[in-house]
C-alpha cells in the first residue's frame, strides 16, 4: 500500500494549496499500481477524500507520524511512502519558464499543481494528457440558485487571511487594484447590474456589501464544491476558491489587477484572461514573468500599473468574455 502525506496539521485554514492535493491519490494509484493511504489532517479535507474511489483509506496522523516541519519540507521518505509541502520545489519555476506556452495553455496544470508533481518526481504527468484537475466528488443534488444569471464574485483582499502577504507583495487592498479594489469592485458590479439581470454572490468572511446575496464560509469541501457547481461564472483572482470552481469546471473570469499571482500561472482551460487589457502592465513585466524565479522577481519590473485598470474597461471585457461562455 502507498502511503501519501499531506501534513496540513502546520496549516489548517489553507484551502486553495490542500484543495488541489485532491489529483494526487488517483496519479499515485494510476503511477504505481496500487492502493493509496492519504494521511492529512481536517474533517473537511478527509472527508472530500473518504469520497474519493482512488483512496483506500484516510486519517489523521499517528503521534509518531508528526515529525517537525523541516521533515516536510526536506521529505525523506520511502519508495512506498510520498508527500507534497505547500512551499515551491527548487525547480517549479525554471521548469515552468523553459515550457512557458505549453503550461500557460494546459488544461489542467497550474504552478501548484507542477510543484507538487516535482516533490512527488512524477514532473513526467505535466508533459502529457493526464487530468490534474482537483478532484471533489459532489453531493447529487446542486443546490438551485435564482432563475437569473447566477454570478460569484470573490473580493478577497490581498492577504486572503494570511497575517502576512506573499513575499514581493505589498498587502496593501484587494486582488482588484489594490488600494481602491473596493470601490472598483462596487462600479464593475452596478454596471454588471445595469446591463444583465443576474443575481450577484458575494464570496467574502465578511459582508462588503457588493453582492446581492453574502455567502460566509462554508467549511465542508464537497458543500462548497457543490455550491460553486449551481453557478454561471465567476469573477475573481487565484485563490482557494479558485481552486474549487476549477475543481467543478465552472467559467471564471480571471483579474490579472495585482502584482504577483499572475493569471499565466494559474489559468486553467474553464478560465478567461483579457490579455487586451494589460497592455501595459504585459510590455513592461512579460520578459521578467517568462523567466519567473519567483513572486519577488516581478519588484525588478512591476510599478503596478497592473493595478490601475478602470473598472469601465473589467465590466466591458467581462460581458465579451459572457457572450464566450454562450450565457
Amino acid at each position: 500500500m502507498i502511503k501519501f502525506y499531506f501534513p496540513r496539521w502546520f496549516f489548517p485554514n489553507n484551502l486553495g494549496d490542500s484543495v488541489i492535493t485532491t489529483f494526487i491519490p488517483k496519479l499515485l494509484n494510476l503511477h504505481y499500481k496500487d492502493s493509496i493511504e492519504v494521511i492529512t489532517y481536517g474533517s473537511n479535507l478527509i472527508d472530500c477524500l473518504k469520497n474519493n474511489p482512488y483512496v483506500y483509506n484516510v486519517r489523521e496522523p499517528y503521534v509518531e507520524e508528526i515529525k517537525d516541519i523541516e521533515y516536510w519540507r526536506t521529505p525523506t521518505l520511502s519508495d512506498k511512502s510520498f508527500s507534497v509541502y505547500p512551499e515551491w520545489h527548487p525547480k517549479a519555476f525554471s521548469l515552468w519558464s523553459s515550457n512557458f506556452d505549453l503550461f500557460c495553455n494546459h488544461p489542467s496544470l497550474n504552478i501548484i499543481t507542477l510543484s507538487y508533481l516535482l516533490q512527488l518526481g512524477l514532473e513526467e504527468y505535466a508533459f502529457n494528457n493526464y487530468n490534474l484537475l482537483p478532484y471533489i466528488p459532489i453531493n447529487n443534488k446542486i443546490p438551485k440558485l435564482s432563475k437569473k444569471i447566477n454570478i460569484a464574485i470573490v473580493p478577497e483582499d490581498k492577504k486572503g487571511g494570511r497575517p502576512v502577504s506573499h513575499p514581493g507583495c505589498d498587502g496593501i487592498g484587494y486582488k482588484l487594484n489594490g488600494s481602491t479594489g473596493l470601490q472598483d469592485w462596487k462600479r464593475i458590479i452596478s454596471l454588471v447590474k445595469n446591463n444583465i439581470d443576474c443575481t450577484i454572490y458575494e464570496f467574502s468572511p465578511k459582508f462588503l456589501n457588493i453582492g446581492d446575496i453574502h455567502i460566509p464560509h462554508i467549511k465542508s469541501y464537497i458543500d462548497l464544491a457543490t455550491f460553486c457547481k449551481g453557478f454561471d461564472c465567476a469573477i475573481l483572482s487565484d485563490g482557494g476558491l479558485h481552486h474549487i470552481f476549477n475543481s467543478q469546471k465552472v467559467p471564471v473570469y480571471l483579474l490579472g489587477t495585482q502584482k504577483i499571482n499572475k493569471p499565466y500561472f494559474f489559468k486553467l482551460a474553464n478560465g478567461y484572461f483579457d490579455e487586451e487589457l494589460y497592455t501595459n502592465c504585459i510590455s513592461k513585466c512579460f520578459k521578467t514573468i517568462k523567466n519567473i524565479s519567483g513572486w519577488p522577481d516581478l519588484t525588478k519590473c512591476c510599478d503596478y500599473s497592473c493595478e490601475s485598470i478602470s473598472p469601465e474597461k473589467i465590466t466591458e471585457s467581462f460581458f465579451k468574455f459572457l457572450k464566450n461562455i454562450s450565457i
